[in-house]
């Protein structure tokens, strides 16, 4: 079955959103049995969200048959339109500067791990 540019950058959705979701599990177990304080959950869920834009653009990159970065990059916007979705429907979140900086950064992450992903399937 050939894979298009949908389907990979659905794949690179889908694991972002799978290790975000086990990023929030472990971090939710640290802060119970550790001395972790609430304090520093947002840089925390800054870092898992990272690290997940970066792994769901590589997934993206490396499936993707070409344009490994414009896959990537599909992926974090996706990824980070949902995310504000959500936060704009359940949480009645404002749509400004913070939310343009993280859609910005969300790309740009997903484009990075795109590229990482395109020249690793080679």
């Amino acid at each position: 079955m050939e894979r298009g540019p949908v389907s990979s950058m659905l794949s690179g959705i889908m694991y972002t959103v799978i290790l975000v979701l086990a990023g929030s599990l472990i971090l939710a177990l640290l802060l119970e049995w550790t001395p972790l304080q609430e304090s520093h959950v947002p840089v925390a869920m800054f870092l898992v969200n990272g690290i997940a834009l970066l792994c769901g653009g590589f997934i993206a990159g490396r499936r993707s048959e070409a344009r490994g970065w414009l896959s990537g990059a599909m992926s974090g916007l996706g990824y980070a339109l949902v995310m504000l979705i959500i936060g704009f429907l359940a949480f009645d979140l404002k749509i400004g500067l913070e939310a343009l900086l993280y859609l910005t950064a969300a790309v740009c992450l997903g484009t990075l791990g795109g590229a990482f992903g395109i020249n690793a399937s080679r």
